[in-house]
């Protein structure tokens, strides 16, 4: 049987073979995901539980953390996210730790959820929500903090959504020009008075 101590020593150990040989920068090595998270800590009323995660990430979700990591194919090949909401969009109750949230705009297809608390963020995947304007989250799911490891009350809530890169953009409706609207115009004047001519 191997010790946690023996674990932790050959863990630590191969992250700085790999950072010293090359394979790993240190931005990457610092932003290793924990794999703490479940996917029940967030959910979208109407929708259930995310139906994936990753994390936890050290760091910030914003302005760039979360969007390189989903941009990079974290949870699949959607094309490029955006953010589309921040905590300036929603409410939480509770005791910082769990709560609710609602979202002042509704969103819909492919998204995640970043909730971040203390130094660390998690990521939760929603593969194709419709219309999500609420849900519960937890932070059990981010690093913990102090000496005693206590997990951190909520930071903010970020929402990130993608178009599938199968989904082709809308096509655009065309717009008749003024000149052909003047010209069917004319032609049915023209229609209508050799009608008026043959009635006579």
């Amino acid at each position: 049987m191997i010790s946690t101590k023996a674990l932790s020593t050959a863990l630590a150990a191969s992250v700085g073979f790999a950072i010293a040989g090359g394979a790993i920068s240190p931005v990457q090595a610092a932003t290793f995901g924990g794999g703490t998270c479940s996917v029940s800590e967030v959910t979208v009323t109407g929708y259930g539980s995310a139906d994936n995660c990753a994390g936890f990430f050290e760091g910030n979700d914003k302005p760039t953390g979360a969007l390189s990591l989903l941009d990079g194919g974290l949870f699949g090949d959607f094309g490029s996210w955006s953010l589309t909401g921040t905590d300036d969009d929603f409410t939480g109750t509770g005791s910082g730790q769990t709560g609710t949230w609602n979202f002042a705009q509704g969103f819909s297809g492919p998204a995640a959820v970043a909730v971040k608390a203390g130094d660390s963020f998690s990521l939760y995947f929603f593969a194709n929500v419709a219309d999500a304007y609420a849900g519960t989250f937890s932070t059990g799911g981010v690093d913990t903090v102090g000496k005693k490891g206590n997990i951190p009350g909520l930071s903010h809530l970020s929402v990130f959504t993608a178009q599938r890169p199968d989904t082709p953009p809308p096509t655009p409706q065309p717009v008749p020009e003024p000149a052909s609207i003047l010209g069917l115009l004319a032609m049915g004047g023209l229609g209508i008075g050799l009608k008026r001519q043959r009635q006579n």
